[in-house]
């Protein structure tokens, strides 16, 4: 049986901007080509989100444009299923009132608690503010 994981934006925008852990991210993305593929789910907002990110990196590091707009291209073509964050938003809102996280984040997270999965993230102080029977969410360096 397949995996299934939530993936956020900190975690898949590394397959076009290099950081820390983008080998990790590769490493994640590339089992949606095994026989038995992961199945990775994110709420629909990690497309935006990501493309706020190559924005901000267009706008402040001098990324290049069109590179940007290629990348956004290639995220569109990700095998991620996506959830609407209109099923998602109010429990978000209570979680993120209730733990001290963004809505944007909570999304995520209660996708997670939805799925009975783990949350992958390369988000370092999000993996801290979650308490293990919220939800599991895991460090993508550690994944």
């Amino acid at each position: 049986m397949s995996d299934v994981v939530v993936v956020d934006a900190s975690v898949t925008i590394q397959l076009f901007i290099e950081e820390a852990d983008s080998a990790k991210a590769h490493q994640l993305f590339w089992r949606l080509t095994e026989s038995d593929p992961i199945v990775l789910f994110a709420p629909d907002l990690i497309y935006i989100e990501c493309a706020n990110i190559l924005w901000k990196y267009s706008q402040r590091f001098g990324y290049d444009p069109k590179q940007a707009q290629e990348n956004l291209d290639d995220l569109a073509k990700l095998e991620i299923e996506t959830v609407p964050t209109h099923a998602l938003f109010v429990r978000a809102y209570q979680m993120a009132q209730q733990l001290g996280i963004t809505a944007y984040d909570a999304c995520y997270v209660v996708l997670a608690q939805e799925l009975s999965c783990p949350l992958i993230t390369a988000d370092r102080r999000l993996v801290q503010m979650i308490p293990q029977q919220i939800a599991t969410v895991e460090q993508l360096a550690n994944y």
